[in-house]
């Protein structure tokens, strides 16, 4: 064994009489470590993972140096009360384990920046108050809870907040005080509206309500300027406010699976945009002003309603990938051509009859689906392309 102090030699000797195995020295400890690292003399890195042991002898708080403490899928249903003693942790894995309240002696660690309760479904009992000033990350994904659990609005640093996979109904308005929050997970809830208390949290860069219930959005939405990735996929949406066009340093969208049959003129403001995942809606055209959209990369918008697409669209030269399967379409824009950065285009299973000639200009494109259309007749110059295109191995499927 290295030479670090008798204190911390002792903790890892009664480590090995709970777990019955000797633990190797490793040189950084990640999510399925089992081991413990060393810096200048003392353990700073500790990695259980998957170790079978029920509790942790009480000598963990000699660890004075310890900064990452990863205790992930063991059998723990509580903690040394002196665990509070590692004044210098920052990471604290605790996800996937047994607990039935919220570990007390957690409360004291002012150094930490990340703690994960993942996979912890027994938790119940929380305390109205924390301290830990320090915190920017807590995972709370898939732990059953029904409700925000109160301590959750004193943590003022708060940067990164995953409350996916759980049973909650609402959001509470103490979430408004997480003014430093850039990223919110609420997916796979059961939130029936858009809580009004996010549109408070003016730094939320990534906002996750994916897989809810939830049948409007609020105009407040607005107030999110710095959002640039939002996910409203599968939820009962069938308006999308004017407002999301203030959005405009937004890059991803996604607001698949929502009975949305039109979007609003003002969703071509967003210029930052590069994907925008709208398949499987009810979307019958898109706003003219789509074409102002030109930084998006990607466009799923299959299974939809759509039976032409604006003349703006060839504006669209950034794009790169394109699916529109299963829709109503019986014509495609004569400018398609311009799209000079097609790589991927994807029209089966619509009402095609004709194609447009300038297609031959998509020089880049790779895969091509034409499948199920009711073209009868190509002309000569693009059955020239479709040719020339198969000679250097790109997909072509048009019966």
């Amino acid at each position: 064994m290295e030479n670090i102090p008798q204190n911390e030699r002792l903790f890892l000797e009664d480590l090995q009489l709970v777990i019955g195995k000797p633990i190797p020295k490793v040189s950084e400890v990640g999510d399925e470590t089992f081991g413990y690292v060393i810096k200048k003399g003392h353990i700073t890195e500790l990695g259980l993972h998957k170790i079978e042991a029920k509790s942790l002898p009480e000598t963990i708080g000699e660890l004075q140096f310890l900064e990452k403490l990863n205790l992930r899928h063991m059998l723990l249903s509580k903690l040394p009360d002196n665990l509070s003693n590692l004044k210098n942790l920052k990471y604290l894995n605790l996800s996937v384990n047994s607990f039935w309240s919220y570990p007390e002696c957690v409360d004291n660690l002012e150094k930490l920046e990340y703690l994960s309760l993942y996979n912890c479904t027994s938790l119940k009992d929380f305390p109205f108050s924390i301290n830990l000033p320090n915190l920017k990350t807590l995972d709370m994904k898939y732990t059953k809870i029904k409700a925000v659990p109160e301590m959750i609005q004193y943590l003022t640093s708060l940067e990164y907040l995953d409350l996916s996979v759980n049973s909650l109904t609402e959001l509470p308005d103490f979430i408004s005080n997480l003014r430093s929050l850039r990223f919110l997970n609420l997916k796979s809830n059961s939130l029936t509206q858009f809580p009004s208390s996010i549109c408070n949290l003016t730094s939320l860069e990534e906002l996750n309500l994916a897989n809810n219930q939830i049948s409007e959005i609020p105009n407040c939405i607005e107030n999110l300027k710095s959002l640039k990735k939002l996910y409203l996929g599968a939820n009962r949406i069938t308006h999308i406010p004017s407002a999301i066009g203030n959005l405009t340093l937004l890059e991803e969208l996604n607001i698949s699976q929502n009975p949305l049959t039109n979007l609003p003129d003002e969703f071509g403001n967003l210029r930052s945009l590069t994907g925008l995942n709208a398949a499987l809606c009810k979307l019958q055209k898109l706003p003219d002003s789509f074409g102002n959209l030109t930084s998006l990369k990607f466009i799923y918008a299959y299974s939809n309603e759509l039976n032409e697409l604006p003349d703006s669209f060839g504006n669209l030269r950034s794009l790169e990938l394109l699916d529109l399967h299963k829709n109503k379409l019986t014509k495609l824009p004569d400018n398609l051509g311009n799209l000079e950065s097609l790589e991927q285009f994807d029209v089966a299973n619509n009402q095609l009859k004709e194609l447009p000639l300038s297609i031959i200009n998509l020089n880049k494109l790779e895969k091509f689906f034409l499948e199920n259309n009711k073209i009868k007749k190509i002309p000569k110059d693009i059955k020239k392309w479709i040719k020339t295109m198969e000679k250097l191995g790109h997909t072509i499927k048009f019966k």
